[in-house]
């Protein structure tokens, strides 16, 4: 949609906000099944709740509008999916990180309920309109701890987003299950903020060298240099972009993006809770939904 420059592909591989491949990609490939990624960079929960207001282009917005919010996906899934095998499919959601960034950086008064209630209506129409069964939703991990909030966003404003997040989790939880007991399907919530703790405490334990820095000097137009950094890119605005030598072992390729080493370990993670008795009934067309 964007012909290829946005993200700058010499900087972001085939149109990822990484470099390389992405989490849903290595799960869809280690568990030999088919993916159908609705998945779009900027996206909300709903853009008539909180309107990603960075892309200031009205054309653009336009051109976007489909993809722009997980509430615009699910309409056009429902309006242009062939019906799939409501046993052989999984519906993932991981929604909520640009909601609550918007809402800090403009002083919204939007609150966690709002956004929650709107993801709960997502799953009720997928379950109405396709017949969904089986559903696994994403927490929100820690956001504060993205360079690009470190560095653009006051110690104040790290602390709402902080509390923010953290009451967004705790009422997923409860409309999860909610959910799961009201349309008796299987409704599972993937605790990524724990696992994110976890690489944080002990980076060394998952391959990771420096989980605070980006490897990647870019992002939403905004340069800076880093130390120790020895290679670079050129933009398609000509603008040279530095960048570090072993990408695998920083946990951010830009300053609000994982790298493919954090996708790929998010993805086995992700493949091990499938096969683990809560997560089991998920990828198994056998199990009693419910």
């Amino acid at each position: 949609m964007t012909n290829g420059t946005i993200p700058p592909p010499n900087l972001y591989p085939e149109g990822r906000w990484t470099n390389n491949k992405t989490w849903v990609e290595y799960l869809a490939e280690s568990l030999n099944v088919d993916l159908r990624d609705m998945a779009f960079g900027g996206a909300t929960a709903d853009n008539n709740i909180v309107d990603n207001e960075n892309e200031s282009n009205s054309t653009l917005k336009q051109k976007y509008a489909i993809w722009s919010s997980v509430k615009t996906q699910i309409d056009y899934f429902i309006q242009n999916a062939t019906q799939p095998d409501k046993y052989l499919t999984t519906y993932m959601i991981w929604i909520g990180g640009n909601d609550y960034r918007i809402i800090v950086e403009k002083n919204m008064t939007t609150k966690p309920e709002t956004i929650i209630a709107s993801m709960g209506e997502s799953l009720t129409r997928l379950t109405t309109s396709v017949g969904a069964r089986k559903f696994l939703i994403y927490n929100l991990p820690p956001l504060e701890i993205a360079p690009l909030i470190q560095t653009h966003f006051t110690a104040d404003q790290q602390d709402q987003l902080k509390n923010l997040v953290e009451a967004h989790n705790a009422q997923l939880d409860v409309m999860v299950k909610n959910f799961s007991l009201n349309y008796r399907v299987t409704a599972r919530v993937f605790d990524l903020y724990n696992l994110t703790n976890e690489i944080l405490n002990d980076p060394e334990k998952y391959q990771f060298k420096n989980v605070k820095d980006p490897c990647l000097n870019y992002y939403d137009g905004i340069f800076t240099n880093n130390s120790g950094i020895n290679d670079t890119f050129t933009t398609n605005n000509n603008v040279t972009v530095e960048h570090c030598e072993q990408a695998d072992t920083y946990l951010f390729w830009d300053r609000l993006h994982p790298t493919a080493s954090a996708h790929r370990l998010l993805a086995d993670k992700i493949g091990e809770y499938l096969k683990s008795p809560d997560g089991y009934c998920l990828f198994n067309e056998l199990c009693n939904l419910g």
